[in-house]
């Protein structure tokens, strides 16, 4: 995060800067509020790695989509760049495989990740729509 932000703000991307970080601590916030409403636990069996607190929503997947979510929409900004847009489709490739890693790493369960995607995505979505309104005043 802090070596994108220095990229964006070094092309005087001010505003994308902003925006990613916003888009980035509202999943973080958001993602602490919801573990501790719903106190859901991991799954049951041996995982194959450590994870520790509760498991719903799944903060790598809200996070990832959160992030790289973000920056794949700045990256569709430029459509007339084919590496911009293969860029973007990369970008979503990963965050699909970090919510596949999480349940296979048998530390949430698919609809830990998925509720993670989907509020990643809203977190995403209204930071977008902010950059956006800033961007035409």
């Amino acid at each position: 995060t802090v070596f994108i932000s220095f990229y964006l703000l070094s092309k005087q991307n001010i505003y994308e800067a902003i925006f990613l970080n916003i888009s980035l601590f509202s999943a973080w916030g958001m993602m602490s509020l919801l573990k501790n409403l719903f106190e859901r636990s991991r799954p049951a069996g041996e995982a194959l790695t450590i994870a520790a607190g509760f498991s719903l929503p799944s903060g790598h997947a809200m996070l990832a989509m959160a992030f790289y979510g973000f920056l794949a929409a700045l990256l569709l900004r430029h459509r007339k760049r084919s590496r911009a847009r293969w860029g973007a489709v990369l970008l979503f490739i990963w965050v699909i495989l970090v919510g596949f890693s999480r349940i296979y790493l048998n530390v949430h369960y698919l609809s830990d990740v998925l509720s993670g995607f989907v509020f990643g995505f809203i977190c995403m979505i209204l930071s977008l729509a902010g950059l956006e309104r800033v961007r035409r005043c």
